[in-house]
């Protein structure tokens, strides 16, 4: 395997766990809205594009209810 294919793989590699964790957090947030509860997100993705789009997308379906998100670090590790 030459240099170039290497970093092929390595960037299709990271892009599917880019978008397993987008994916996975989507489905936490929709568990946590069903359940009334939390979502947790996963720490492999940006927070802050994270944030944004759970808060637009809970933003669009409940436009009279204000969202509130507050960081929770597991120190525990």
């Amino acid at each position: 395997m030459n240099h170039s294919e290497r970093e092929g793989v390595i960037v299709r590699t990271r892009l599917i766990r880019i978008l397993t964790d987008i994916g996975l957090a989507a489905v936490k947030a929709v568990i946590g809205l069903l359940s009334n509860s939390i979502a947790v997100l996963a720490f492999g993705i940006d927070r802050g594009e994270a944030v944004e789009t759970l808060c637009s997308e809970i933003s669009a379906e409940y436009p009279d209810y204000t969202l509130s998100v507050t960081p929770d670090v597991d120190v525990s590790d």
